[in-house]
């Protein structure tokens, strides 16, 4: 769903925004497998959010509309950043799936997969060092530092029963957060915001991809068979501790149990698992924790929004908060 589909020719620009990304990739020799390649990754487009955000928080800046197409242009470029990091993750988590269809690492194995997400990346550069483009440059270059940061210390806490909610939260800040907050804050600098409200813009970013990525953490220890017959635990079983699960491992009746769970999490059905695993965490108020955590995210960005200029946008990006936060009940 694209929450911003009622201002006024925003799907058009995330249209375009998406039509970039395309022009951005493809090569004009229609070299093989290269191509061939590159339509599987375009074949299957996720929702678009964080171009989406660049497109939103330009609409703060006293330069809108003129500023249109470098939005879009750095829109498409931000959709690039996020396409290249989904292959990556694939190949490390040798998923088979994503969106429904093999992922590049399943289709044509892990070393074409590699090639593809540093062929995106190499289209982000060749995109950023164009004239105009310094600024944006920075700012997306320092995110994609945070997000590899973010996924090397998380990989080098797998499997750790002992991680605390200090080190996922710096986790979750760069693998997840980082873009976010890179999206909102590249939109409002191309708008020409001033630094108060760019910074505020990269605060709300944060924020926002916080409550993302917890989100998710919390849709995953929910028993497989309650959401379209997707595979939950799986963080759980690849040794992701996440915080409904860390939170309960301190609980003094229900940590020994979770922690002889992952002992047997990887030979274990996938419903089972989470069956089992959402009855522990939500027995040590682990699920209740995490909601609370998620308020308090949602509080920081709606702060964070609050200083930002008055703009149509403003009440859409409370609607994507409120929407975050509101986990059916039959899924939990």
């Amino acid at each position: 769903m694209n929450f911003f589909s009622d201002i006024p020719g925003f799907d058009e620009e995330l249209a375009r925004a998406g039509e970039k990304a395309l022009e951005l990739t493809r090569d004009s020799l229609c070299r093989q497998p290269l191509t061939e390649v590159l339509d599987a990754v375009f074949s299957a487009p996720g929702k678009m959010l964080r171009p989406a955000l660049v497109l939103a928080f330009g609409r703060f800046g006293e330069n809108y509309p003129d500023c249109a197409d470098p939005l879009t242009d750095t829109a498409a470029v931000v959709e690039l950043i996020h396409m290249a990091s989904l292959i990556h993750d694939d190949i490390v988590d040798d998923a088979p799936t994503r969106r429904g269809r093999p992922t590049i690492q399943s289709a044509y194995g892990k070393d074409m997969a590699v090639y593809a997400g540093d062929y995106l990346l190499s289209r982000v550069l060749s995109a950023l060092v164009r004239p105009g483009m310094s600024a944006v440059g920075q700012i997306l270059s320092r995110g994609i530092g945070d997000m590899c940061s973010g996924e090397l210390s998380q990989y080098m806490a797998q499997f750790d029963l002992n991680a605390d909610e200090n080190r996922y939260f710096m986790n979750i800040s760069g693998k997840t957060a980082a873009l976010f907050s890179a999206a909102c804050e590249a939109g409002a600098a191309v708008a020409g915001c001033s630094p108060d409200v760019t910074a505020a813009a990269s605060r709300f970013g944060h924020s926002l991809g916080v409550l993302f990525q917890l989100r998710d953490d919390l849709i995953d220890c929910v028993p497989s068979d309650r959401e379209k017959g997707k595979k939950h635990g799986m963080d759980f079983t690849n040794g992701i501790y996440t915080l409904p699960v860390i939170y309960s491992l301190s609980d003094t009746e229900c940590g020994p149990r979770l922690r002889e769970l992952a002992g047997r999490a990887p030979a274990m059905d996938c419903q089972a698992l989470s069956e089992e695993l959402y009855h522990l965490i939500d027995k040590a108020g682990g699920i209740e924790y995490t909601r609370w955590i998620m308020r308090q995210y949602s509080e920081r960005a709606m702060g964070s929004l609050n200083l930002l200029p008055a703009a149509p946008v403003k009440l859409q990006l409370s609607f994507l908060l409120e929407a975050l936060l509101n986990i059916e009940e039959g899924k939990l």
